[in-house]
């Protein structure tokens, strides 16, 4: 998968020729244009996964009034 990312130019990866290797991914340009339909898509998971299964990063602001 991330050889595929790759390839569509989503992600980049630099290995470094240390010992041990150490490989790093990041986001392109291109990879960071998708982050708002990435966030639109944990939003729905969020709304839409019952509260003891979601424990996201929006699971404060989306289950808020759950503990009020």
């Amino acid at each position: 998968m991330l050889k595929e990312l790759q390839e569509k130019g989503i992600i980049k990866c630099e290995q470094y020729n240390e010992m041990p290797i150490r490989v790093e991914y990041s986001l392109t340009k291109e990879g960071r244009s998708l982050l708002p339909v990435m966030d639109a898509m944990s939003d729905w998971v969020a709304k839409h996964s019952p509260k003891d299964l979601y424990t996201g990063r929006y699971f404060d602001k989306v289950h808020a009034d759950d503990f009020k």
